[in-house]
């Protein structure tokens, strides 16, 4: 997942990431000792990296597999809560003094 973030050589720091547990992590047969260790080293690429502030780490479905159009919605609507209530947290860039 690194090397994929690395590749696309992003170049302004972010101050939030949303990452998402997909249906391959959770149909892998990777062992839970693997895939956390995985999720830790891109957290870390974030936050030195990329310079988040905030990683917010989003789930999948009830059944794991099919979110479907109204839980697509539900989703989406609560990120933009978490995503706005951090982003009150954060310093305006206006407020900055130099």
């Amino acid at each position: 997942m690194t090397k994929m973030l690395e590749m696309a050589k992003l170049t302004k720091p972010f101050d939030i990431v949303i990452t998402s547990l997909g249906v391959n992590d959770v149909t892998s047969l990777q062992r839970t000792k693997h895939w956390l260790n995985e999720q830790n080293k891109l957290h870390q690429y974030c936050f030195q990296k990329l310079g988040a502030k905030h990683i917010i780490v989003s789930a999948m479905a009830g059944d794991g597999f099919h979110p479907g159009p109204r839980i697509y919605v539900e989703w989406g609507l609560n990120l933009s809560k978490r995503i706005v209530y951090i982003a009150k947290s954060l310093p305006n860039e206006s407020d900055v003094n130099i």
